[in-house]
């Protein structure tokens, strides 16, 4: 067994220590003879009774220990080979040896912290490069603790000390980047996709209206709405240009119908890549307004509207916040009205009867938030 702070060697310039422990330490001391002669303990116990001592210390504890050869360079106010050992003795003990073990650490400032660069090296494994950025050394020492313990005995280690996240960042070193090994590998939490949120949106649209007035009839509409995943909740409030009617034989004898209403409704919105397919359902409440032209004493006239509605559409994404979207609404009326001139009795004839279903086809845009 070799040890180069025995030899001497812990006080070069740049601070470079080793520290070598393991169960044949205890046999070769008590020979007196071996890497840690006679005149060396006695150089070291006068000149630095401080070091001597923890040493003493540290081979007692290790003595039973696995055969780790550590070697740490780095700044003069950075030293932690006996930290690192002493750490490493705390979390294997007493394990089976899986052979010898190598660490080599080079320690140098870099920026307002530290870079430790190391390689570990365990009997029949290639040896591991990596490279460390921490604020001090015990947080560099407690790192590569962790790491020469878990390559030793990962049962144990685990047993002893449920890690926290290391405090420093880690990556391979850029000349040679090697796997870990099995030992050191570590599974990876699974990550989900979170819960969706709710998105806005607020647009409007333009359509066609059949069966909302005795004729044809441009319809405006703002609409609303809230999407979550595949949910998606709509609102709207529409309104038609005006429209007339009269009856064949009485030229200019009219009346004059306005429709507009609001609704809600739930839909189910399946999206296959920027395209969602809108199927909904919901109500329509709104009104009627009539108003007679070319007769003495018109008079205006409001019916309510109420209908069951169904729809579907499609929603293309145009971007992050912008829908292009279009659709079909049908409308069942649950109330319906026919309408006539009081001056016909006593056998009025209706100029209108609201329709069966109404229908609209409709084009819009919406902007969705946030």
């Amino acid at each position: 067994m070799r040890s180069r702070w025995a030899a001497g060697q812990g006080r070069r310039a740049g601070n470079r220590q080793g520290v070598h422990f393991g169960p044949r330490l205890g046999a070769a001391w008590a020979a007196g003879s071996g890497p840690v002669g006679a005149f060396d303990l006695h150089r070291r116990i006068c000149h630095e009774p401080a070091v001597a001592f923890g040493s003493l210390w540290r081979h007692a504890v290790l003595a039973a220990g696995p055969t780790i050869d550590v070697q740490w360079s780095g700044p003069a106010a950075c030293s932690s080979a006996p930290q690192l050992a002493e750490q490493v003795a705390v979390l294997v003990g007493a394990s089976s040896e899986p052979g010898p073990v190598a660490v080599r650490a080079e320690v140098a400032a870099e920026g307002p912290g530290l870079r430790l660069r190391l390689e570990l090296g365990v009997a029949g494994r290639e040896p591991e490069l990596r490279t460390f950025v921490g604020d001090d050394c015990a947080d560099l020492s407690r790192t590569v603790a962790l790491l020469v313990a878990i390559a030793i005995d990962p049962v144990r280690t685990s047993s002893v000390v449920v890690p926290p996240p290391p405090p420093v960042a880690s990556f391979p070193a850029a000349s040679s980047a090697l796997a870990p090994s099995p030992s050191m590998a570590r599974p990876r939490p699974a990550v989900g996709r979170g819960t969706p949120r709710w998105r806005g949106s607020l647009g409007a649209a333009i359509g066609a209206g059949f069966g909302l007035q005795p004729s044809v009839a441009p319809v405006f509409a703002i609409r609303g709405g809230a999407s979550r995943g595949r949910l998606r909740l709509e609102t709207l409030a529409r309104a038609s240009t005006p429209t007339a009617v009269g009856y064949p034989d009485r030229e200019g004898l009219e009346g004059r119908f306005v429709a507009w209403g609001a609704g809600a409704r739930v839909c189910i919105a399946p999206a296959v890549g920027r395209v969602s397919l809108l199927t909904c359902g919901g109500a329509t409440a709104g009104a009627v307004h009539v108003r007679g032209i070319a007769i003495e004493r018109a008079r205006r006239t409001t019916t309510p509207w109420l209908a069951a509605n169904v729809a579907t559409g499609v929603r293309v994404a145009l971007g992050r916040s912008w829908r292009a979207v279009a659709g079909l609404d049908a409308e069942i009326p649950l109330l319906r009205h026919g309408y006539h001139f009081d001056e016909q009795r006593p056998t009025p004839r209706a100029i209108y009867e609201t329709a069966p279903v109404a229908l609209w086809p409709w084009l819009g845009v919406e902007v969705e938030f946030p």
